[in-house]
Formats: C-alpha cells, sequence, structure tokens
C-alpha cells in the first residue's frame, strides 16, 4: 500500500477537528456527571416540602448523594488511565 501524505492544510484541518471533537466529548462528559447532581438540587425543596425536613436534613440528603457520586467519578477516572487506550 503507498504512503498518504496529507499537506499541511490537510493536517491543521484534522488536528483542529480531533480538538473539536476532544472538546465536545469533555462538555458531553462533564454535562453527564452533573445531571444527576443538578437533578438531587431541583428536587429539595419538594423534600422539604413533602417530608418536613429541615435545612441540615438536606444538606445531608444532598451529600448523601453527591460523595458516592464522586467517588465513582474518580475511580472511573482511575480505571480508564490503567486501563485505557495505550
Amino acid at each position: 500500500m503507498g504512503d498518504i501524505s496529507l499537506s499541511a492544510s490537510q493536517q491543521a484541518a484534522v488536528g483542529g477537528r480531533s480538538r473539536t471533537a476532544v472538546v465536545a466529548l469533555a462538555c458531553a462528559g462533564v454535562f453527564v456527571a452533573y445531571l444527576p447532581v443538578t437533578t438531587v438540587a431541583v428536587s429539595l425543596p419538594v423534600l422539604q416540602r413533602e417530608l418536613g425536613a429541615s435545612t441540615a436534613q438536606l444538606s445531608w440528603v444532598q451529600d448523601a448523594f453527591v460523595l458516592p457520586v464522586a467517588a465513582l467519578i474518580l475511580t472511573a477516572g482511575v480505571v480508564g488511565d490503567v486501563f485505557g487506550r495505550k
């Protein structure tokens, strides 16, 4: 098979598209990670009204959800680093 050579402008275009895709995927990942946290935050007034929870209890609800999610995200990052693409 022949060698495929790209001009400098073609290499720049491919590199630019690649960077754009990486940034778009990173933004999508952050959105997906924060979506459940936002959902819990939005539901807190309903929880307070329906359960009669105090502000301190609502803080515990939020923390009890956010801390495990953060731990799972960090763990997934380490697993990705160890077993990811080489």
